[in-house]
């Protein structure tokens, strides 16, 4: 990995550590409803707002908890809210950890795919020299750019 990639990759992790907090915090209710119940807005002036019967506030509250509601429907109503969305996927880890648990795992991969080659033919390396051949084919697999990182093997 190029020092650019890293840093550029290091800058957006540092972006989106500020969403991970949001993920703690997230309403039970959904934030459409969590909301309209702070600025003690009822379904039916939201519905009003929105063009659209009481009922369909309701079922929209509904299926944001569900997790079905469509990004568009959450923009109208948040704009009927006076808010907006804000849309992210936002890593479990870090992204550098990510690559680097993916180098990780690919060098132990090809180093343990030759050796069971070669353990077949009675040339098994010790478990010092399989860990000299991980940390080399490492090395290797950090020069390479990224993009080859993810082909042909996942972890």
């Amino acid at each position: 990995m190029k020092i650019f990639e890293k840093l550029a990759i290091m800058q957006l992790d540092k972006a989106l550590e500020s969403f991970s907090a949001l993920l703690m915090h997230q309403p039970k209710e959904g934030w459409v409803r969590m909301i309209r119940q702070t600025l003690h807005m009822s379904t039916h002036e939201l519905a009003k707002r929105l063009h659209v019967a009481q009922s369909t506030v309701v079922d929209m509250e509904m299926r944001e908890i569900e997790k079905g509601i469509s990004l568009k429907k959450l923009e109208e109503a948040a704009e009927a809210l006076g808010c907006t969305v804000v849309y992210a996927l936002v890593p479990k880890k870090s992204l550098i950890a990510m690559i680097e648990q993916q180098e990780k795992a690919k060098a132990e991969h090809m180093v343990m795919h030759t050796q069971k080659t070669m353990s077949l033919e009675a040339q098994a390396l010790s478990n010092d020299q399989i860990k000299q051949q991980i940390d080399l084919v490492l090395h290797n697999i950090k020069n390479e750019p990224l993009k080859k990182l993810w082909k042909n093997y996942e972890v």
